[in-house]
């Protein structure tokens, strides 16, 4: 994959709003478009060059807070998710923050946030990957359907989405608190061809947000 540094560039100097000295400014541009470039590259790499490129670019605080199975796993995560990445747009949101959306070659748009030291070397503080939230096709099913209808009508659409690799994990679909559906599609696993099972335990992350808007809005209702 070809790293368009120029555009990239280009795109940090329109966006950088930093009250600071333009000397500054056009030093500090420079060493974030070389730690964008290292970051995008290390992702579109191998697992070794993306831990190599963790021990040189992330400041020793950052790196001591993980090991190196966990940003392993984080790379294996990123690439099983997204592919190969390519940048969108880049955003300052900060003196010591930078957000960059980027298309992955499997789909999926999400955005990383990177915070970095103000002072040189500007070695990262922290990484933090956004999933871009896509809309899925109408659920096709509704509350009249017997259990039977609603397994017929979910298996072709979950599979579906599982073969797009825009789904992985387990459906339960309850009715009067007995399951009527409760399947595992999709990866546990994408580098070792682990699948799913109804056992599998799950790290939700951000989805934990879904829940909380869910629970919000369902109190609001009430």
């Amino acid at each position: 994959m070809r790293i368009r540094v120029q555009r990239w560039f280009a795109l940090l100097l329109l966006v950088m709003t930093t009250v600071v000295p333009a000397a500054t400014l056009s030093a500090q541009t420079a060493a974030m478009r070389s730690r964008l470039d290292g970051v995008i590259a290390a992702f579109n790499g191998t697992a070794e060059e993306f831990e190599k490129h963790a021990r040189e670019a992330y400041a020793q605080a950052f790196l001591e807070s993980s090991s190196a199975e966990a940003r392993q796993s984080f790379y294996n995560r990123v690439r099983g998710d997204f592919g190969l990445l390519k940048i969108e747009k880049v955003e300052r949101e900060s003196p010591s923050s930078v957000r960059v959306t980027f298309s992955g070659s499997k789909g999926a748009r999400g955005a990383v946030r990177l915070d970095h030291q103000v002072e040189e070397p500007h070695k990262l503080t922290a990484m933090q990957i956004e999933i871009a939230e896509e809309e899925a096709p109408p659920l096709p099913i509704h509350a009249g359907m017997s259990g039977e209808e609603i397994a017929a009508a979910l298996e072709p659409y979950l599979q579906e989405l599982t073969k797009a690799d825009r789904f992985a994990g387990t459906v339960l679909i309850a009715r009067d608190g007995k399951p009527v559906v409760e399947k595992a599609y999709g990866m546990a696993d994408r580098a070792n061809r682990v699948p799913n099972t109804v056992q599998t335990r799950y790290n939700i992350g951000s989805i934990n947000k879904h829940f909380t808007r869910i629970s919000l809005a369902r109190l609001m209702s009430a």
